[in-house]
C-alpha cells in the first residue's frame, strides 16, 4: 500500500504507528543490513516516546535491543508554559485539526526559513519556545542556535501532535484516542474510547541507569518523580523499575526487559520512566 505526501491518508498516523511499525522495521532494517544480533538505541526526546512505547508492547523487539539510552526522555510533558495556549489545547486538543487541517502540520515554516534572515528566524524560534515551554535556551550559543535551528524542524501529521495533546491532557503515556468523551473535563481523566491491547514479559523487569547534570536542560519533563531516590544522583546507578509498576496506561512500560540509562538535566523530573 503506497500514498503520496498529497494524499490525505499518508498523514494519518500517531505516535502508535510511529512506535509499532516504523521503529520495529527500522531496528529490522539495520540488522539485517549490519548482520547484527542486537543493537543500543540512542533516543532524544519523542525518540524515547516511541521506543518506551515500543518495547513495552513489542516483546521479541527487546531481545533486539540490547541497550536504550534515553536522552532527555519524554513520557507526559505537563503542558504549555502559556495559560491560555495550556487551557485550550488540554480543553479539546481536536481542536488542532482546526487549526492545521488533517495532513501535515505547519507546511509553511519551510518557506519562512527559505525566506527569513537566520538571526531573525533565530529570534522567533527563541520568543516562540520561551511563550510555549518558558525555556531560556541560554545554554546555546547564538552561533550553535543559527545553526542548530536550521534544521530543527521536520514535518509531521498533525494526529501526531493531537496525540501528543491527549497524552499532556491525560497525563499519562496512553494510545491515541479516535473518539474522546466529549463530556471529560480538563482536570479529569474520563475514559479513552479505544482500547489497549498491550503485549510483553511481565515476568521480567527493566534495568534503568540514571544520569543528570546540575545545568538546566532542553527538555523539561512532568510531575515530581517516581524514581527510586538511589537513582537521583550524579552517578549512574542500575535499579530494579517495579516502582513502576502502579502507573496505570495503556503501554505497561514496567514489561520492557531492554537495559535502559536515563540521562536528564538536573532541573528535570520523571514522572512515569
Amino acid at each position: 500500500m503506497r500514498f503520496t505526501p498529497s494524499d490525505r491518508r499518508f498523514w494519518d498516523f500517531s505516535i502508535d504507528e510511529i512506535a509499532g511499525i516504523d521503529v520495529p522495521t527500522t531496528i529490522d532494517y539495520i540488522l539485517q543490513e549490519t548482520g547484527a544480533s542486537t543493537l543500543t538505541y540512542v533516543g532524544f526526546s519523542q525518540g524515547t516516546t516511541q521506543m518506551f512505547m515500543a518495547l513495552s508492547r513489542n516483546r521479541e523487539l527487546n531481545s533486539k535491543v540490547s541497550h536504550f539510552i534515553a536522552l532527555a526522555p519524554a513520557s507526559t510533558p505537563r503542558g504549555f508554559h502559556n495559560n491560555i495556549v495550556d487551557y485550550f489545547t488540554k480543553a479539546t486538543p481536536q481542536m488542532l485539526y482546526l487549526l492545521f487541517g488533517r495532513r501535515r502540520a505547519m507546511s509553511l515554516v519551510y518557506f519562512w526559513i527559505s525566506v527569513l534572515p537566520r538571526d531573525l528566524y533565530v529570534a522567533a524560534l527563541d520568543f516562540c519556545v520561551r511563550l510555549l515551554f518558558g525555556w531560556s535556551m541560554g545554554n546555546l550559543s547564538q552561533e550553535t542556535k543559527c545553526i542548530t535551528y536550521w534544521h530543527l524542524y521536520s514535518y509531521t501529521s498533525v494526529k501526531a501532535i493531537v496525540h501528543w495533546m491527549q497524552i499532556i491532557r491525560r497525563g499519562e503515556l496512553q494510545m491515541y484516542d479516535d473518539e474522546p468523551p466529549a463530556y471529560q473535563l480538563l482536570w479529569t481523566s474520563g475514559v479513552s474510547s479505544r482500547q489497549s491491547h498491550a503485549t510483553g514479559n511481565a515476568a521480567q523487569r527493566p534495568q534503568f541507569a540514571n544520569a543528570h547534570r546540575g545545568n538546566r536542560s532542553l527538555h523539561r519533563l512532568s510531575r515530581p518523580a517516581s524514581l527510586p531516590k538511589s537513582a537521583r544522583s550524579n552517578r549512574i546507578r542500575e535499579y530494579s523499575a517495579g516502582a513502576l509498576t502502579h502507573w496505570n496506561n495503556p503501554y505497561p512500560v514496567h514489561q520492557i526487559s531492554t537495559r535502559i540509562s536515563l540521562f536528564h538535566g538536573g532541573s528535570d523530573s520523571l514522572s512515569s520512566v
